[in-house]
């Protein structure tokens, strides 16, 4: 009986032990096991706590990065935008007064020198090297001409000669010459040596026109006004100076 009772005892405490080493094994693991998990819960709540401050505070210096920055450069592009007006305008102004003091002063005078000294030469040439003499000839040849360097390297003498003489421009108009040139003017084509033909032409006419004894004459051929309308529907797109030359013609003439 005593035995049997040692050896109750002795079971008793072995299984005691043991289950007690396996709760205490069991309430490791799961110590360990609850750490892990509050470990990892506070992670990711402070995780994303910071993650949505950060995210919040990066949207925020974003916006006001984006407000500086096209606040600045607003005002980079005011000032810009004000420095071109400016200098545009300067440019215009300065234009506009060369222009003015160039036609009020220098034209005039280089224009009044020309005719004295066209003037002196006449008086101190023959008669048969007088320009009113020549300018017959001058006209045939421009008639016989066939390439278009010659014919511009005539008219540009003929337009020099009718801005600086006015007995020029009358034999220009005596000639008979005024129709030929509208002529020429109505068979050109659109090419460059063709249109710069035409500009000393038009120049030429202009030239006639501005003196008084001759200023009608332009217009007294027939079809002239007919041929410069059709010159200026022409080229108004693609050259626009030489348009200009024409309607300025117009309206001298008119």
């Amino acid at each position: 009986r005593k035995l049997k009772w040692a050896a109750k005892v002795v079971q008793q405490q072995y299984t005691a032990r043991k289950l007690s080493r396996l709760e205490s094994e069991r309430f490791a693991r799961l110590r360990s096991s609850t750490v892990v998990i509050q470990r990892w819960y506070r992670h990711l709540r402070i995780g994303r706590q910071d993650r949505a401050k950060y995210l919040l505070l990066r949207e925020a210096c974003v916006t006001l990065q984006a407000h500086c920055r096209g606040r600045l450069g607003r005002r980079r592009a005011q000032a810009l935008r004000r420095v071109r007006i400016q200098n545009h305008a300067a440019t215009l102004i300065q234009a506009v007064w060369r222009g003015w003091y160039l036609r009020r002063h220098q034209p005039v005078r280089a224009v009044r020198q020309a005719c004295r000294k066209v003037q002196r030469a006449n008086d101190a040439a023959r008669e048969c090297q007088q320009l009113r003499n020549r300018l017959p000839l001058i006209i045939q040849q421009l008639l016989k001409s066939k390439y278009l360097s010659t014919m511009s390297d005539i008219l540009q003498s003929l337009e020099l000669m009718t801005l600086a003489s006015e007995s020029c421009s009358q034999a220009v108009v005596t000639s008979h010459s005024l129709p030929v040139l509208l002529q020429l003017i109505a068979g050109s084509n659109r090419s460059d040596a063709s249109l710069h033909v035409v500009k000393t032409t038009i120049r030429l006419l202009a030239n006639v026109s501005k003196w008084p004894s001759t200023s009608s004459s332009v217009f007294q051929c027939p079809a002239a006004a007919a041929t410069l309308a059709d010159l200026v529907h022409k080229v108004h797109l693609t050259h626009p100076d030489l348009a200009a030359l024409c309607c300025t013609l117009l309206l001298h003439c008119t």
